[in-house]
């Protein structure tokens, strides 16, 4: 259902979205006119949680449908965005944290606007993050280089807000593995943990491994990890699959 939206919200896009690293360097042109409509669309809120269809952003971006759905996976892949596709819903990542600020009416806009979110999942999301968050400062003019701002957001369905979107808010990452080639953030390795959980110790030895005698390292390994699985080698006589890592290799060096 389509809801008024007012003449006078507005969002603007900050030069600085084309240097900031992971857009220079991991987005395809699509992804940069998809990411940006993600953050400009009608549909959005200030709970950075919306409910838009396939159709509705091919509708709005004139693109087509299967480079829309490609777009969304690497978005989701790089960690930017999250969706629910029994909701519809999209979440932008990173949107609270130079959004918010620590304006009361701010936060009561964003708990009245959370509560009409339809993923379970998007909606304690959020809902923690305006706890977790209410004391927090915010962040308001200039940052560095390697924490690049996406945009600075007018939501008149609260009050006049001025801050901006982080996209490059990286977490910190540690490293793993004998040789310490695997870098993973926590979230990430709890990931694997909960996706992998009788594989996650050996994959990680195994690509720690090949990286050593390679000489190869990789932008994420995270999905090196996940996808180690894609290129097995019959090889019966191992414990589990041996991999064609000069397949893997070529899948992964555009990473």
């Amino acid at each position: 259902m389509s809801r008024t939206i007012p003449q006078e919200r507005y969002r603007s896009i900050t030069t600085a979205f084309w240097s900031d690293p992971k857009v220079s360097q991991s987005f395809t042109a699509i992804d940069c006119l998809v990411f940006l409509y993600l953050i400009t669309n009608l549909h959005g809120n200030l709970s950075g949680c919306f409910e838009v269809s396939i159709n509705d952003i091919c509708h709005e971006t004139k693109l087509k449908q299967d480079q829309i759905t490609k777009s969304i996976k690497h978005l989701e892949e790089l960690d930017v965005i999250r969706t629910d596709p029994n909701t519809n819903e999209i979440l932008i990542l990173n949107f609270y944290r130079y959004n918010w600020g620590n304006s009361s009416t701010v936060k009561t806009g964003v708990l009245k606007i959370a509560k009409h979110i339809k993923s379970d999942t998007f909606r304690d999301y959020v809902l923690s993050l305006c706890d977790a968050n209410a004391d927090r400062v915010s962040i308001p003019y200039v940052y560095p280089i390697d924490n690049l701002c996406i945009s600075t957001v007018t939501d008149t369905d609260t009050e006049t807000v001025t801050d901006t979107v982080l996209l490059s808010d990286k977490p910190k990452k540690k490293k793993y593995g004998e040789y310490k080639h695997v870098s993973l953030s926590d979230d990430q390795l709890e990931k694997l943990k909960a996706e992998l959980p009788n594989k996650w110790e050996q994959r990680i030895k195994a690509v720690d491994e090949y990286c050593e005698q390679k000489g190869v390292s990789y932008k994420n390994y995270y999905l090196v990890i996940k996808r180690w699985t894609d290129y097995p080698n019959t090889n019966s006589n191992t414990e589990e699959r041996t991999y064609n890592t000069d397949n893997l290799k070529e899948m992964f060096k555009k990473w």
